[in-house]
C-alpha cells in the first residue's frame, strides 16, 4: 500500500473544508454525530499525516587537526534545523480517518434501528391501509346506489321496511370500517419509515460495523508499538569545516510487548462483539424481538390470505350467478353478497400489500408471498 498517496488528498485538504451541516440538517438525527466524529478523526488525521518541523542547538565535541600533525577536541556550537517525518504517525493518521467514517456508519445504523422501533415498525402497514381504504371507499358510492334502490323497492312495497334497516346497517358498517381504516393511518406519525433495506441486513450490518470500529481501534493501539522515522535538514557546526551542511537519519523502533497487545486486543475485540450483540435493552436486541414478532404476523397473515382468496372466489361465484337474475327478492340477497364481497375485497387488499411490505423488510422470498 502507498501510505504516501494516500494520505496526499488529506495533506491538501484546505484547513476547514469539511461541510457543516446546514439548518435543514437538523432532519438527519444521525447528522450532528457524523459532524462531530468526522471533525474529530480529521483533525487527527491532519497532524498525524503531516510532517513535524524540528531545529534545535547545542554543543558538540569535535575534533580537529591542529597545525603540527596534533589532534584536540573542542567544544563548539551546533545548530540544526528541518523535517521529521513518521510512517507510523501517517498510518495512525489513515486508521483514524478511517475509524471517524466507521463510527458515523455504526451510528447511522443504530439511528436506523431506533427510528424503525419507535415509529418505523408502524410505517410498514400504510401502504397496506391506503389499499384497504381505496377499495372502501371506491364501493361506498355503490353502496349508496344500493341503499336508494331498496328504499325506491319499499316505496313500491316489493322490500320490507326491516330489509331497508338491514341495508342501511350495511351501508354504516362500511363508513364505520373506512372511518376505522383512516384512524389507523392517521396515527402512523408522517416522518416514520421503514428501514431502506430488510431488517436483518441492518441488522447484520450493525453487527459488521461494531466488528469494524473495534478492530480499527485495537489497530490505532497496536501501532504505538512500532515506528519508522526519518529525519533530514540542515546542520552546522558553528568554526567546523563541513564540505555539505545537511543531515539525515533514519530510525526504527519495535516494542517487545506487541505479541501480548495484539493477544489482549483480539480478546478485547471478541468480547465487544458479544457485547453489541447482546446488549441489554440495546437496539439491535429489541430489533430481533420486533422480527421474531414480524415473522410470525407474516405467516399469519400468508395463511388469512390464502383463505380471504378462497372466501373472495367464493362469494364472487355467487354474486355473479344471482346478478342477472330479475327476481326482487333475489335482488336483497344479491346486495348481501355484495356487501360481504366488499368488505372481503378490502381485507384482500390490505393483506396482499401487507404481506408483500413485510417479505420485504424481512428479506422473506417465499414462493407462496
Amino acid at each position: 500500500m502507498n501510505l504516501t498517496a494516500l494520505a496526499l488528498p488529506l495533506l491538501l485538504a484546505a484547513p476547514g473544508s469539511s461541510e457543516v451541516p446546514g439548518p435543514g440538517a437538523a432532519a438527519d438525527p444521525a447528522g450532528a454525530f457524523c459532524s462531530y466524529a468526522e471533525g474529530v478523526a480529521d483533525s487527527e488525521t491532519a497532524r498525524l499525516v503531516a510532517p513535524d518541523l524540528i531545529a534545535g542547538a547545542g554543543w558538540v565535541y569535535v575534533d580537529q587537526t591542529v597545525w603540527g600533525g596534533g589532534m584536540v577536541t573542542t567544544l563548539m556550537p551546533r545548530v540544526f534545523a528541518g523535517l521529521s517525518y513518521s510512517f507510523a504517525h501517517l498510518w495512525r493518521g489513515l486508521a483514524s480517518h478511517d475509524l471517524g467514517r466507521a463510527r458515523c456508519a455504526r451510528y447511522r445504523v443504530i439511528s436506523e434501528l431506533q427510528s424503525f422501533l419507535e415509529s418505523g415498525s408502524k410505517a410498514i402497514s400504510r401502504r397496506a391501509l391506503s389499499k384497504k381504504l381505496r377499495a372502501l371507499e371506491d364501493a361506498l358510492p355503490q353502496a349508496l346506489v344500493r341503499l336508494k334502490a331498496t328504499e325506491e323497492s319499499v316505496k313500491v312495497r316489493s322490500a320490507t321496511y326491516s330489509e331497508l334497516v338491514a341495508t342501511q346497517l350495511r351501508v354504516d358498517a362500511l363508513r364505520e370500517l373506512a372511518h376505522e381504516v383512516q384512524v389507523e393511518l392517521a396515527a402512523i406519525p408522517s416522518s416514520a419509515t421503514p428501514p431502506s433495506r430488510s431488517l436483518p441486513s441492518v441488522l447484520e450490518r450493525r453487527g459488521s460495523l461494531e466488528e469494524r470500529v473495534a478492530e480499527l481501534e485495537a489497530d490505532l493501539r497496536e501501532s504505538w508499538a512500532w515506528d519508522v522515522q526519518i529525519r533530514g535538514g540542515y546542520e552546522n557546526v558553528i568554526g567546523a569545516p563541513q564540505p555539505v551542511p545537511l543531515f539525515g537519519v533514519l530510525n526504527v523502533s519495535f516494542n517487545l510487548g506487541w505479541p501480548w497487545e495484539k493477544a489482549a486486543n483480539g480478546r478485547a475485540v471478541e468480547a465487544w462483539r458479544g457485547f453489541a450483540e447482546q446488549e441489554a435493552e440495546g437496539a439491535s436486541e429489541r430489533a430481533r424481538h420486533v422480527l421474531e414478532r414480524l415473522r410470525a404476523t407474516l405467516k399469519a397473515e400468508r395463511a388469512r390470505l390464502g383463505e380471504t382468496g378462497v372466501l373472495m372466489g367464493d362469494l364472487q361465484a355467487r354474486y355473479d350467478a344471482l346478478d342477472g337474475l330479475p327476481v326482487e327478492r333475489v335482488a336483497r340477497y344479491r346486495d348481501l353478497v355484495w356487501f360481504e364481497l366488499v368488505k372481503v375485497q378490502a381485507e384482500q387488499a390490505y393483506l396482499q400489500a401487507h404481506v408483500s411490505d413485510l417479505a420485504d423488510l424481512l428479506a422473506d422470498n417465499a414462493a407462496d408471498r
